[in-house]
């Protein structure tokens, strides 16, 4: 009679192992794929706010031609509502959390 208990237990640990890790997988996975749908949904209201931007800024424009404002007028206004939508864009980019650097490979 050859007793396998040893071998038995050996193999019963090493699923029960391969189970906890495969649970903590999953959940390292659902938790990536709900930062994912975050980040776009951020991103798509990001773009809308610079769409809706752009277009109230298309509309100064031609309301300025409409007032008959002169070329070189209109382009300094263009000059610097861009710079202030640069500026608006990037504020609202640096909203977005910052991960450390000794994070970041853990993302992988």
């Amino acid at each position: 009679v050859v007793g396998h208990g040893v071998t038995q237990k050996e193999a019963i640990r090493r699923l029960f192992d391969a189970q906890v890790l495969l649970r903590s997988y999953e959940e390292q996975l659902q938790a990536m794929e709900r930062e994912n749908k975050e980040l776009h949904f951020e991103l798509k209201e990001k773009k809308t706010k610079e769409q809706a931007l752009r277009s109230n800024a298309e509309m100064d424009t031609l309301e300025s031609l409409e007032a008959g404002k002169t070329q070189a007028e209109l382009q300094a206004e263009q000059k610097a509502k861009e710079l202030e939508l640069r500026k608006k864009i990037e504020a609202g980019l640096d909203d977005l959390p910052v991960i450390p650097y000794w994070l970041r490979g853990d993302q992988r």
